[in-house]
């Protein structure tokens, strides 16, 4: 009567059955005026209670207070011990009864000692059984993948760290460490004392052979510099005037004038040298007989042999031709000391022309 008259429906969740195989009735329509009744008989399986079942450990890197668990290592689990019954996986009780809200993807909890979950057996969609699960969260090793670079001709030793108590290297090996030789993809397995398991990778390349293709100077200015270029800037590069101090800047400022080995560093292997000459100038001279700065001439001027020398004033007029053979220039033209002022030269070498120029001052 009820169902024909669409009264009193029975709660759609937690309804509880009075007897066994009662009968209950639906009313399915698609409108008020178009429906149908249908007997439905409540035939009860009882289930049975599994209690607890053998915790699950689960291994996770990040171990915070909360925690993303994979819910096929949780499900593989408990199938592994139900062969040909499906298995479900839910968060409470009562949802385990009810076939509720089932577990289907990863999922996070709440960080602590034991996390529980409940679980439904099912084979023909009869409920068999209705257990509980304890989740032992535990941590893994935490690794991650290393990309090393060696030099040809030599060996190098990977190393996947101490305080493990399992180690398997793809080539067979079970120690800490693992020489090798050849370059190559190499991975380690390592185990912790608590079960827990993690991989990682070593890329192994050897450095490549590289060459100094130009060397840029800037120089016989206020501030020299000079960069160096090479035709392999893969991998670690290091530089350096003088083969004891290195740098990752390929670009050196305030070079003072001289003769400097230049020193390219790859991977801390192979090392590249070419001899550059950096010239120089003071910015000012003082001819007043006191013996300090009384003379004008290019800084280190022994490596510029076949250098020409030229002064001129602000107006072009040339006040003095000299090589660097040559003390230098005293500040007078025809025996007259110059007025103070600027000064402009021309150096004249090995088909380069450089311009300057200086002050003179009293």
């Amino acid at each position: 009567n009820d169902a024909q008259s669409n009264l009193n429906p029975i709660e759609p969740i937690g309804y509880q059955n009075l007897i066994n195989d009662q009968v209950i009735y639906a009313r399915v329509f698609e409108n008020a005026e178009c429906y149908v009744i249908i007997e439905v008989i409540l035939n009860v399986n009882a289930a049975s209670d599994l209690g607890i079942h053998d915790a699950i450990d689960i291994c996770v890197e990040d171990i915070s207070e909360t925690v993303l668990i994979e819910y096929a290592q949780v499900h593989e689990a408990l199938e592994a011990d139900f062969p040909g019954s499906e298995v479900k996986i839910y968060y409470n009780i009562n949802d385990a009864h009810l076939d509720l809200n089932p577990i289907q993807e990863d999922f996070i909890i709440e960080n602590t000692n034991a996390i529980a979950l409940y679980f439904r057996v099912e084979n023909s969609n009869f409920c068999d059984y209705i257990g509980s699960v304890l989740l032992n969260v535990l941590a893994a090793p935490v690794a991650e993948d290393q990309t090393i670079v060696f030099c040809h001709g030599t060996e190098i030793i990977l190393d996947a760290g101490s305080g493990y108590d399992h180690y398997l290297w793809s080539t067979g090996a079970t120690t800490q460490s693992l020489t090798i030789e050849v370059p190559g993809t190499y991975w380690v397995e390592i185990s912790n004392g608590l079960g827990c398991t993690s991989s990682f990778e070593f890329e192994v390349s050897e450095s490549l052979d590289f060459e100094i293709t130009d060397i840029e100077i800037r120089d016989f200015q206020v501030q020299n510099s000079v960069y160096i270029q090479i035709d392999n800037t893969d991998g670690l590069i290091e530089y350096s005037l003088d083969g004891i101090a290195y740098f990752e800047s390929a670009y050196f400022t305030a070079v003072q004038p001289g003769i400097y080995e230049v020193h390219v560093r790859k991977d801390n292997c192979n090392i590249a040298t070419q001899t550059v000459l950096v010239g120089g100038f003071p910015n000012y001279f003082t001819p007043n007989g006191d013996g300090i700065h009384d003379l004008w001439q290019i800084k280190r001027p022994g490596f510029f042999e076949n250098a020409i020398i030229e002064i001129y004033d602000r107006y072009g007029k040339l006040l003095k031709t000299m090589t660097t053979a040559s003390e230098g220039w005293n500040g007078t033209f025809n025996g007259q000391l110059m007025n103070p002022d600027d000064y402009w030269f021309i150096i004249r070498f090995n088909d380069r022309i450089v311009k300057g120029h200086f002050a003179l001052k009293l």
